[in-house]
């Protein structure tokens, strides 16, 4: 390998920057390492006019990751990662209730209780690759992820501190087996995941302090077995036929939630506080589900032209079940079937790259963000919609103009709307009345987005190179909540 090392700095509205950098090591012929970063910041998104130090919906933070790749023999690869995450900004205010509604808006107005994100992710990855002949190879995969954090934020314009302490663990392995020739390829597989949660959550009152928490022990856990296999045969020397299969098998269980009351509102948010009493428990004494699904998949992919390829596919997939912590409801997987059909090429001798893709996803159960009144407060949980629909056309394409000026961008028209989705409760408009949400869009779904960029590379003397970068993005309304409401649209 050769020496590589690069870095960018974006600049935008409420004064955001963000940058990023990497560089490339060949320490040896054998080994190579990379070091990367990124950061990000800005004042925040909802103003708190002053209120608090820092504005809501800020960020704050840096990540860092360190990756190597080692080959001590011809036939081994092994590809180690570490990385370092910490977000020190603040979370999204939780607008308050219509009742208490007034002259301010959603994205500026006082707020009683400072926000305050302190968290941090670690993660080590590494991926060892055994070659076993021209044809043959395996595959060991291993994963082990981290989460300490702590956030404090206000809901619903009330004047009481919402602290929540997460400590999460995960790890996961998978191994798998790949055959790879002229006619055919093939891979086959099991995969295991393991993730252990555990936190706290305190709610301070102007004269106490409620919390719970699920504790650290092993009978709240999710799992998750999954096997698959994949092959791919090339029929003629245009068309190549694909064929998969995966079997999924997912458990969750979460207890109950000890709930304690503090007469000193300013207790430790600690474990089994020596100044709190025990009040009861939150949620089931064993709360838990179970869900497996074998989903599916069929592609065919067609050189219509030299550099041109034409592919559609079906295919289903899954997402498992969940169980809702201290009360919130388990809600069911989420399963969608996927038609697909484009095509992607590059012409003018590769100066132009283009992909063309016509797609309709059709979800039975999907899984969507609510807030709902869970043991008499608004906490935000996950429910079922009962059908949904998102069709749409993306084109995305890029143009090499000259050795040194390339322009991109894509265009994505998206019609994503609930098909049947009732039962619905919108707690801050009313927390008994049900609410038929079928034919709404979805949120998050603007109809029409799109974003073109222009790059210049500029070379130096010393061989560094220099990419400034303009790039104007526009979209449609969208809505932040599933009601479609006037104070939804953003």
């Amino acid at each position: 390998g050769t020496f590589e090392a690069g870095a960018d700095v974006s600049f935008g509205n409420y004064n955001s920057i963000a940058t990023r950098g990497f560089v490339n090591v060949p320490v040896s012929d054998q080994l190579a390492v990379r070091a990367s970063f990124t950061q990000e910041r800005n004042d925040g998104y909802q103003d708190t006019r002053g209120t608090t130090p820092e504005n809501y919906f800020r960020a704050n933070g840096y990540s860092i990751r360190l990756a190597a790749r080692w080959e001590p023999i011809e036939s081994i690869t092994w590809l180690p990662s570490i990385g370092y995450l910490h977000d020190s900004g603040s979370p999204q205010y939780t607008v308050p209730v219509k009742s208490q509604r007034d002259r301010f808006s959603d994205w500026s107005r006082p707020v009683e209780v400072p926000g305050i994100t302190d968290k941090d992710l670690y993660d080590i990855n590494s991926r060892l690759e055994w070659r076993i002949g021209e044809s043959w190879s395996m595959n060991y995969l291993a994963g082990f992820g981290k989460e300490d954090s702590f956030s404090q934020f206000a809901v619903g314009g009330q004047p009481r501190y919402t602290r929540v302490v997460q400590r999460t663990q995960n790890y996961s392995h998978e191994l798998n087996i790949n055959y790879n020739s002229s006619a055919l390829k093939a891979v086959a597989g099991i995969y295991y995941f393991h993730e252990k949660p555990a936190g706290l959550l305190s709610v301070t009152t102007p004269t106490s302090q409620i919390q719970f928490y699920y504790i650290d022990e092993p009978t709240i856990r999710i799992k998750s077995k999954a096997a698959f296999g994949e092959v791919t045969y090339t029929a003629t020397d245009e068309l190549r036929l694909t064929g998969g299969i995966r079997y999924s098998d997912d458990h969750t269980r979460l207890p109950f939630a000890p709930l304690y009351v503090c007469l000193n509102r300013n207790a430790p948010l600690v474990e089994r506080s020596p100044s709190c009493c025990f009040a009861g428990d939150l949620g089931a004494p064993d709360n838990r589900g179970s869900w497996s699904k074998v989903n599916w998949k069929l592609a065919a992919d067609y050189d219509v032209a030299q550099g041109v390829m034409a592919f559609a596919s079906v295919s289903t997939g899954y997402k498992t079940g969940g169980v809702g912590a201290a009360g919130a409801p388990i809600f069911d997987p989420e399963n969608v079937t996927n038609y697909q059909i484009g095509a992607k090429g590059r012409l003018a001798d590769g100066t132009i790259t283009f992909a063309l893709d016509v797609f309709m996803m059709k979800y039975r159960d999907q899984q969507v963000s609510a807030v709902r009144l869970v043991r008499g407060n608004n906490q935000t949980v996950t429910v079922n919609a009962g059908k949904s629909t998102i069709k749409g056309v993306e084109l995305e394409g890029a143009w090499l103009a000259t050795p040194r000026d390339r322009l991109d961008g894509y265009l994505s028209v998206i019609d994503a709307k609930y098909d049947k989705f009732v039962g619905q409760v919108d707690n801050f408009v009313s927390q008994t009345r049900t609410l038929d949400l079928s034919g709404n869009q979805m949120t998050r779904a603007p109809r029409l987005s799109g974003r073109i960029n222009y790059t210049h590379t500029a070379t130096l003397r010393n061989g560094f190179t220099i990419e400034p970068q303009i790039s104007v993005y526009a979209q449609t309304r969208e809505y932040l909540r599933e009601f479609n409401l006037r104070d939804d649209k953003h």
